[in-house]
């Protein structure tokens, strides 16, 4: 019996080859690592607004969509040491949004644009050497929107840069903050 079920889902997966590779020439995106630096919109973390920041984008789409689903992953942090007390914010953005790629036949530039929502996660870690330790962290809901472009390199490797603006509200260690912010990368990847 699971021979005869093992051999009837062989059959049927080599049967749809063709129609897998039919599906596959329809199907389009990108895949791209980022690095850069993050100012955090909020003036209140003082020398911890400057941040460095680097994650991943994937997005695709299925024959002539007007746009691409974009899935995007950020994690961004700095730290500071002063008179004996060392302090780190961090931020985790997860977003889920559209992306437009502007293709021009004559040019292997792709300028973009896009948006959607975000989820930001922060947290703050405070060490003090001579009094109690703090740390906090929270998570909310929010916004993004990204400008680049990308330059494709036959056909397939693309070189490229992004802005990126997303703001969310937090509280941490009772006090609000906007840990979104305004993301300037540099980005590689690969284009199918």
């Amino acid at each position: 019996m699971l021979k005869k079920t093992l051999g009837t889902g062989f059959l049927a997966a080599a049967l749809s080859l063709p129609g897998v590779a039919q599906a596959e020439s329809a199907f389009h995106g990108n895949v791209h690592a980022l690095f850069g630096y993050k100012q955090l919109n909020d003036g209140d973390f003082d020398d911890l607004q400057d941040q460095a920041v680097w994650g991943a984008m994937f997005d695709f789409r299925v024959g002539d969509w007007p746009v691409n689903i974009a899935l995007d992953a950020l994690v961004s942090a700095s730290a500071e040491d002063e008179n004996d007390v060392e302090t780190g914010v961090a931020t985790l953005e997860l977003s889920l949004g559209v992306r437009k790629y502007f293709d021009f036949s004559s040019v292997a530039i792709h300028p973009f644009v896009g948006g959607g929502v975000s989820r930001i996660g922060a947290g703050i870690d405070i060490e003090d050497e001579n009094g109690p330790d703090e740390d906090d962290s929270d998570g909310a809901f929010g916004g993004y929107l990204t400008a680049g472009a990308v330059y494709t390199i036959r056909e397939h490797v693309n070189l490229g840069a992004i802005y990126r603006y997303s703001h969310a509200e937090v509280e941490l260690l009772d006090e609000d903050y906007n840990v979104g912010g305004h993301n300037l990368m540099l980005m590689a990847g690969y284009r199918w």
